[in-house]
């Protein structure tokens, strides 16, 4: 049994991006699956944004007022309370689908798959398109604890009533918001599958949003706090996340602190093999310039 007839709410959360709200829009619009209730959240915006919404019809428009704005994740939030369908997808107002993106993952859902997930595209510098690969091991809870293997906000198709039970996205998050929502899906017991191609364009855009080191750090300890129990019973990925937050704190020259996350790492899981992985990283890294260049915002 497919569910490749039911309401499928789509979500774009937007920004002051008027311009690529356009292209997102238009990516829904291509769509060959047509049973589909398009959701518009402007949080806020003040570039011409909301008057062009209210000129459409394709689309429900919501818009958040400057003084009620909560970031992303609340705005998120708005569409999957007002969403009609049973299945959600939600697309970043930079990125945008294949024309059967919707069609392909509602073909491989079913009662017991809550989460269809696919591969996608990276716009690289060059102009040139990657593709990243995904597999349904990716979404393995041991997986998901390390990274967020499987993709980003743009990429899977949801139940609703799935992500409705887990409590939404956490606005309290400010890096890995999508990370943080695949974590509590699994290891609530939702299952995944994975749709061997790519159906979503992901674009690094010169307005996306710059986290500090600082910051990345302050998720990576927020994480493995409230997510406590999971890692210690996968200690292997506590492992990977800590020898990660090092090589990160390395990379951007800041010693101490990669002293501190890289004995951390030793100290959680002494046999793991993201131990020896880390430091081939830092050899390579070595090898192949004159030494680690400070990352600018």
């Amino acid at each position: 049994m497919t569910c490749n007839d039911e309401l499928v709410s789509v979500v774009i959360t937007t920004h002051n991006r008027l311009e690529k709200l356009k292209r997102a829009i238009a990516s829904v619009e291509r769509q060959t699956y047509k049973n589909i209730e398009l959701l518009v959240i402007d949080d806020a915006s003040n570039d011409g944004t909301r008057e062009w919404c209210n000129s459409q019809d394709f689309f429900q428009y919501f818009f958040i007022t400057a003084d009620e704005s909560k970031g992303a994740c609340h705005a998120r939030n708005v569409g999957l309370e007002n969403a009609a369908g049973n299945l959600i997808a939600f697309l970043d107002d930079d990125d945008e689908w294949m024309p059967d993106r919707i069609e392909r993952q509602a073909e491989a859902i079913s009662p017991d798959i809550s989460i269809v997930s696919c591969q996608w595209l990276v716009e690289k510098k060059n102009g040139k398109w990657m593709r990243c690969l995904s597999s349904d091991e990716d979404w393995l809870l041991p997986a998901i604890l390390m990274r967020c293997w499987g993709g980003a906000t743009s990429v899977p198709l949801l139940r609703v009533s799935a992500v409705r039970a887990v409590g939404g996205f956490d606005s309290e998050v400010v890096k890995g918001q999508d990370h943080d929502l695949w974590i509590r899906l699994i290891s609530a017991g939702y299952k995944e599958k994975t749709v061997p191609q790519p159906l979503v364009r992901y674009y690094l855009s010169d307005d996306s949003v710059y986290v500090s080191l600082d910051r990345l750090i302050a998720c990576t300890e927020r994480k493995l706090r409230v997510y406590e129990d999971l890692y210690d019973r996968y200690p292997d990925s506590r492992s990977y996340l800590l020898n990660e937050t090092a090589f990160l704190c390395l990379k951007q020259k800041r010693f101490l602190l990669f002293i501190k996350y890289k004995l951390r790492a030793l100290k959680s899981a002494p046999l793991s093999r993201w131990n020896l992985f880390e430091l081939q990283q830092i050899y390579f890294k070595l090898k192949g310039s004159d030494g680690f260049q400070v990352e600018q915002p």
